[in-house]
Formats: structure tokens, sequence, C-alpha cells
């Protein structure tokens, strides 16, 4: 049985997949640690349409964006 919580948890993890555009960038960033300029050099988006990806899977818990 799924707590409150858990299930608040998986429907950010179903929400940031449900996106074919996060999803290619999940698929990109398994394969290697990427800036938000180099993930933005593979879609035809603004850097802010990027980040409001990358946050999305962030909130999912499938990513964790490191700042400098």
């Amino acid at each position: 049985m799924l707590t409150e919580n858990h299930s608040v948890q998986v429907q950010g993890t179903f929400r940031a997949l449900a996106d074919p555009t996060r999803r290619e960038i999940l698929m990109m960033l398994s394969r290697q640690d990427l800036t938000i300029r180099e993930v933005s050099d593979n879609f035809d988006m603004t850097r802010a349409a990027v980040k409001k990806h990358l946050r999305i899977l962030e909130e999912g818990e499938l990513i964790v964006v490191k700042t400098k």
C-alpha cells in the first residue's frame, strides 16, 4: 500500500516521464552529465524551456541538478 507521500512522489515521476522531450533529455543524461547549455544545444527551444523540463525531471526525482 502506498503512503500519501509516496503516491505524490510516484505521480511526480510519471508526470516527468509523460513528456517525450523529458524522456529524451533523461536518455541523454543517462549516458553522461551535461550542462544546461549542452542539453539546450540538442533541442530547438530556449534555455528557459530546457530548464523547466529539467526542474520537472528533478521534482520527479529522476535527475539531480548540480550548481557550481
